[in-house]
Parts: structure tokens; sequence; C-alpha cells
């Protein structure tokens, strides 16, 4: 029988770690949470991603050439073979990209790592993601989210 006692560890087994970085193998065993992401037209190990954003539930639309708006600099994007009133926009004041839901709820993404920064609802309720840069095979990567132990 499962338990969800048994997918976390414990409060002594956080407190007893010798290592200071919890490892996601520890945190919530079986369960999943899939981010939103903006991947760039970059060749990464073979594979051209092309510019495109990829939802929470995996779907993903590649990003249409962008108009722009001469006053602001913002680029608005469309979305191809989506069937959903989205905007993505390139918001040059903050220098990030955002995804706009027809429900008012907004994810935003940095720019050059095409991560979530941040989701925001259509009442200001708003969940701010933080990554770190990680040592990873001898050079420095901006691999996700972290838990330090604090």
């Amino acid at each position: 029988k499962y338990s969800s006692d048994n997918a976390v560890i414990t409060k002594s087994e956080y407190d007893n770690m010798e290592d200071e970085t919890l490892n996601f193998s520890h945190f919530a065993i079986g369960w999943m949470w899939d981010l939103p992401y903006v991947s760039k037209d970059n060749n990464f190990y073979g594979y051209k991603s092309g510019f495109a954003v990829t939802l929470s539930d995996s779907s993903s639309y590649k990003l249409m050439t962008g108009t722009t708006d001469e006053e602001t600099g913002d680029i608005t994007y469309s979305l191809k073979n989506c069937t959903d009133d989205f905007t993505f926009v390139y918001a040059a004041d903050t220098d990030e990209y955002v995804l706009n839901y027809p429900n008012g709820t907004k994810e935003y993404f940095d720019k050059t790592y095409g991560t979530i920064k941040k989701r925001e609802d259509r009442f200001g309720n708003e969940i701010v993601f933080e990554y770190e840069e990680q040592d990873y095979k001898g050079r420095k990567e901006k691999t996700g989210l972290s838990f330090k132990k604090f």
C-alpha cells in the first residue's frame, strides 16, 4: 500500500544530511511538476529545438515571426497551431518573455535561459521561481530550482 509519508524525507533525515543540497529524488517521490519553459533556436546535443513555448500540460507551440511595437519595443509573437487565445510577448522594458493566458494568468520567462520566473493570476497572486547556477561537468549552467539546507 502506498503512503505519501514515504514520498518525502523526514525532518530528522533532513537535519542529518551530510550534503547541503537536497536531491530531487528525496522530494515527493512519484510526484511530477511540469514547469513551462521557452526553448530558443539553439542546437543542444545535436538537437535543434527551435523557438517555442512549452506549457505545463506539455503542449508545445512554435513561436512565429513577431510584430514589433515601435513605441515600446515589445515584440508580440503568434503561436503556431494554437487554438486558444494566448499572447506571447517579449517585454522590452523588463527584458523577459510574457505568456498571457485567456483567463488573465501571466507567466514570465527569463530571456537568456527560457526558465519560468513568475506566474501571476488575474488577481495579482504570484508564485516566484528562483534559480541558481550549478557547476555541471566543468561549466556553469542555470539548472533549475534548488532546495538548499538552511
